[in-house]
């Protein structure tokens, strides 16, 4: 095997982790000297060019099947990367919705206005104030939520 193959393969590797390191930063947060979007859409770039041009030499050296191979390693490590990080997300954010809720339920006795700022107010009020829920409603409601709140984050970028 050329030293050209092995450069090849640890480059490919490389690139998965910076995937992975992608799929994390979609969902959780993007580091501090990646949130221009300019810098981002060049480590965009640059991890596509990574990537294909070493699945290209997986092809050229190994062979279409090793080929084929590493580029579905590519996209089952993108998706179960972006999936875990998202799933994690969504279920420590439903956590809080949920506590938020337990919180407003101990509450309910007690004024508005000695708990919340006006912005939360209003938003509390668009519920009908004989509303109950029970855990498991409560739940399956902060999870919907969470996800909401999780899908707008990632969207956003």
């Amino acid at each position: 095997m050329s030293i050209l193959a092995l450069l090849t393969i640890l480059v490919y590797v490389l690139a998965l982790f910076l995937r992975w390191s992608q799929s994390r930063s979609m969902v959780v947060g993007w580091p501090i000297f990646l949130l221009k979007g300019t810098r981002r859409e060049s480590y965009t770039v640059v991890l596509f060019i990574f990537t294909y041009s070493n699945i290209i030499g997986i092809v050229y050296f190994f062979g279409i099947w090793a080929g084929l191979a590493a580029l579905t390693i590519k996209f089952v490590v993108g998706r179960f990367s972006f999936h875990h990080y998202f799933t994690q997300a969504v279920k420590e954010y439903a956590e809080w919705e949920y506590q938020q809720m337990l919180n407003d339920i101990e509450n309910a006795g007690v004024p508005l206005e000695q708990v919340y700022d006006v912005y939360e107010r209003v938003m509390r009020m668009v519920a009908p104030p004989d509303f109950q829920m029970d855990e498991p409603a409560m739940r399956e409601e902060a999870f919907r939520r969470a996800r909401f709140a999780i899908e707008k984050q990632v969207m956003r970028g």
